[in-house]
């Protein structure tokens, strides 16, 4: 699945590339899109701040949500899938990240977390589920406990900071930074 400037969410064969569905209703550029419920569900995030949960046999709307009040720029799923957590903010602005919890069971928000004072631009589980890092314009990583989710620790950079990758074992972050 992939996303776009053109408001589309796209869902294409892994194995040859045919599309399936070109999915229509986003009001902004998709941003975000992950699998969940054994890839039978796509959500989908865009810059105006809405999820959308689509059915990938069907290809249709299944329900559409709106907590963020900045752009949404990434989601990541637990393990387990209890929880989706989306980030965003409004980069050019400089007002604190946002950054949401939602319960996937019921599809419905469960908590804002507090602690980014920037645009939030990465999200990733760890392997066993226990924790998840996230990262900000403000050159700051946040590690997260799932269960509580409470602030852990915070490991500061001198610059902004995109990507974030979690090793197989859980015991290694990897960040991109924009100085490059």
């Amino acid at each position: 699945a992939s996303g776009g400037d053109d408001k589309m969410v796209v869902i294409a064969s892994a194995r040859d590339g045919a599309v399936r569905h070109r999915l229509a209703g986003h009001p902004g550029l998709v941003s975000a899109v992950v699998f969940i419920e054994d890839g039978q569900t796509l959500v989908s995030g865009c810059d105006r701040g809405f999820l959308k949960f689509w059915d990938v046999k069907s290809g249709t709307e299944v329900a559409s949500r709106k907590r963020h009040q900045q752009q949404l720029y990434c989601a990541a799923v637990s393990p387990d899938e209890k929880w989706l957590v989306t980030g965003g903010g409004h980069w050019a602005k400089g007002d604190p990240g946002e950054l949401i919890v939602w319960n996937l069971k019921r599809r419905r928000f469960e908590k804002a977390l507090e602690g980014h004072s920037l645009t939030v631009w990465s999200i990733v589980f760890a392997p066993d589920g226990s924790y998840f890092a996230t990262s900000d314009s403000a050159g700051e990583v946040k590690i997260w406990n799932t269960e509580t989710l409470e602030l852990q620790r915070t490991l500061k950079h001198q610059t902004w900071l995109r990507p974030l990758a979690m090793s197989p074992d859980g015991r290694t972050l990897a960040a991109g930074r924009g100085d490059g």
